[in-house]
């Protein structure tokens, strides 16, 4: 019997024949409504269509052995009855075209599809009381269509469920924050890191079967890898995974989306995972929007993702509801070490390459490592060259750097060098130990496991001290140019508020844009932001130490680098000492120095004159390398305006205007033999 009916050939066909048997259906209702002729022909047309609707829904049985049909598949996993199933039809022609719609809104003389147009015409009756148990039938039929079909508690289609049957579920989803995924083969192998994560999920889902719904939040950084995790467990489960970004979708069409996703799920038997792309939404607005959220989607889907940076407050009293709560913390030398060797691994890589000197300098997260050999690779095709160099990455490495932290501070471009610094060798050395302290911090707290002992603090500080015009700044950019990352020399106007606790949530933000984006911390006289706390005679004052108090907690949790200078190190207050782990101390330079400071300042290049006496002027005037480095510049400008070449009249020139600009009083009698020249 099989062999003798003819099976639909696609999805089209079939939706085309149902179109077509439910417009005659419509025709003959407003033809009896004209004559009114229900109670004579209804018995005639209700077997009439019962008997259609069951060849329709046998010949897509049969044809759904050979091939996919939508049409069923939402019939069947809906569990829609012969009126869920009319009603959705006509609804979808109501969209579907302008004749269609002309049609059905004959039924009633309404401008809109209304509940009780369908029901008349799918009991064939003029007045909805003749239907009995219309009650009951219609507040159960509109519980389910609502839920499940319609939008806006009435009959208008979702626009997704409508493109799902109509294209028989071949197109992606077009809403904004939407999309849906099937696992892919790379999907269903192992993790490179954090394999054990995605398995405890599974087990999770797995051993629990007792409970109908499970929450599963798991927190972390942008870019740590929670997506990567999701997709895992999915692969492992064998289940699709519908993605509802809850910033992205519009406040206007929130609700309505939300369904939209939620069934998306429903229709492939998808788990559901909501998460925020943007920072748009504040964490009272963000939380409310997940509470409403989790709420739908416990009525489509048995497991639930939560993706957060941070913990938020929700609430859920589903009964039947297992949860769980995990944090993916920052990766470790032993996992930056495997994801960044098997991101380069398709790249020529020169031999005298280490990685982990980027594991060591770059807190990345899984994201931030793959975003920059991307960009190695792209360099490298640009320039042409043969071989992936520790340049080239640490290049692309620093352009990761976040656009918030340029808010509140500015990238300093100019890098010295060693040689260009004049300080005494203790005092390098110090440094130069500072800087091992970063690029041997893989074998310390990994391989020697200090790790286990050194819970927080992990990070470097360093306090420069000394008075102005010492090289306090040119050696936090040496730090910056020995270790090759960028330095962010923080903007204190921006920071400090007169506002209660503005201050503290504006230092917050530097320093976690600064963990993000993997740069050094330059706070430049710091006196005022780390001053003695005082005894607490007005809000003002409690207010300061409060300020104080949060800094020097801050400082002790920051994983970065940070550097601070202080003109005034008795100012600061004994509390940060126990906090820092260097401190250098700048002492003013004395004649040696400063002759090496005077010589250094003049480039190779600079043409200088044969008078010039830098023994002279390194004895007779006490003054810093600030001080020097703008009389240089001063000079170099007007041998440039005069004849080409810096003179010892020059040079003198130009430092009494740097004394005097310094509200000093200077004569010719300062410059003894050199006097004349003024």
């Amino acid at each position: 019997m099989e062999e003798a009916i003819e099976k639909f050939s696609d999805n089209s066909e079939y939706m085309l024949k149902e179109f077509k048997q439910k417009t005659n259906w419509i025709q003959n209702y407003l033809e009896c409504k004209k004559e009114s002729s229900f109670k004579i022909c209804r018995k005639k047309m209700l077997s009439s269509l019962h008997l259609k609707q069951t060849e329709l829904k046998f010949k897509l049985n049969l044809s759904s052995k050979e091939k996919f049909f939508c049409a069923r598949y939402v019939r069947h996993n809906y569990s829609l009855n012969d009126i869920e199933w009319f009603a959705l039809i006509i609804t979808m022609m109501f969209y579907a075209d302008k004749k269609y719609r002309e049609l059905i809104l004959k039924i009633e003389s309404e401008s809109v599809l209304t509940y009780n147009a369908i029901f008349k015409l799918y009991f064939f009756v003029e007045d909805i009381s003749e239907i009995k148990g219309y009650y009951n039938i219609l507040s159960q039929f509109v519980e389910k269509m609502n839920s499940l079909c319609f939008i806006n508690s009435r009959p208008e289609i979702d626009v997704r469920l409508y493109e799902n049957i109509m294209s028989n579920a071949e197109n992606d989803i077009k809403i904004p924050g939407l999309s849906s995924r099937v696992p892919t083969k790379s999907e269903k192998k192992p993790l490179l890191i954090r394999e054990d994560i995605a398995l405890k999920l599974r087990d999770f889902i797995e051993s629990s079967e007792d409970f109908n719904l499970h929450h599963i939040f798991i927190e972390g950084d942008e870019g740590i890898g929670k997506r990567t995790i999701v997709k895992r467990v999915c692969a492992l489960k064998e289940k699709a995974i519908v993605y509802i970004d809850l910033s992205r979708l519009k406040k206007e069409e929130f609700e309505n989306n939300i369904l939209i996703g939620c069934r998306e799920a429903f229709f492939l038997k998808a788990y559901i995972c909501f998460y925020s792309s943007k920072s748009n939404l504040d964490d009272c607005e963000y939380s409310s929007r997940l509470n409403f959220a989790l709420d739908i989607a416990n009525r489509f889907s048995s497991v639930v993702f939560v993706l957060l940076e941070k913990s938020i407050n929700y609430n859920c009293d589903v009964s039947n509801l297992k949860q769980i709560n995990i944090r993916l913390p920052e990766l470790s030398s032993e996992e930056s070490i495997k994801l960044w060797s098997n991101a380069l691994e398709s790249l020529p890589l020169d031999k005298n390459l280490k990685i982990s000197e980027f594991v060591n300098k770059f807190s990345f997260t899984p994201f931030q490592i793959k975003q920059t050999v991307s960009k190695v690779a792209n360099y490298n095709i640009l320039e042409k060259n043969s071989l992936v160099d520790s340049a080239s990455i640490s290049y692309a490495a620093r352009s990761q750097a976040s656009i918030k932290l340029s808010q509140k501070a500015w990238l300093i471009r100019k890098k010295h060098t060693w040689d260009e610094l004049v300080l005494s060798p203790k005092e390098k050395e110090i440094i130069m130990r500072a800087c091992n302290q970063i690029k041997l911090r893989h074998i310390v707290y990994d391989k020697w496991k200090m790790k286990d002992r050194v819970l927080y603090g992990k990070g470097l500080s360093m306090l420069f001290a000394g008075s102005s015009g010492t090289g306090k700044t040119m050696a936090a950019q040496v730090v910056a140019n020995e270790l090759d990352l960028d330095i962010y020399k923080v903007d204190l106007s921006r920071i400090i508020s007169k506002y209660i606790g503005e201050s503290e949530k504006n230092l917050n933000e530097v320093f976690e844009e600064a963990r993000k984006s993997n740069v050094i911390l330059l706070f430049d006289e710091m006196d005022a932001l780390f001053s003695k706390r005082t005894e607490v005679k007005d809000s003002h004052d409690r207010n300061a130490n409060l300020e104080t108090s949060y800094l020097l907690q801050k400082m002790e949790e920051f994983s970065g680098i940070t550097i601070m200078t202080t003109n005034f190190l008795e100012n600061i207050d004994k509390a940060f000492f126990r906090r820092i782990n260097y401190v250098v101390h700048f002492a003013f330079p004395d004649a040696k120095a400063r002759k090496e400071i005077w010589e250094k300042m003049y480039p190779k290049a600079m043409p200088l004159a044969k008078d010039v006496n830098f023994e002279f002027l390194s004895k007779q005037f006490e003054i810093s390398g600030g001080s020097i480095k703008n009389v240089a510049l001063t000079s170099a400008f007007m041998g440039a305006a005069e004849d080409g070449k810096i003179t010892m009249k020059h040079i003198v020139k130009a430092l009494e205007y740097e004394i005097k600009k310094q509200g000093k009083m200077v004569s010719k009698e300062d410059f003894a033999y050199y006097g004349y020249l003024l």
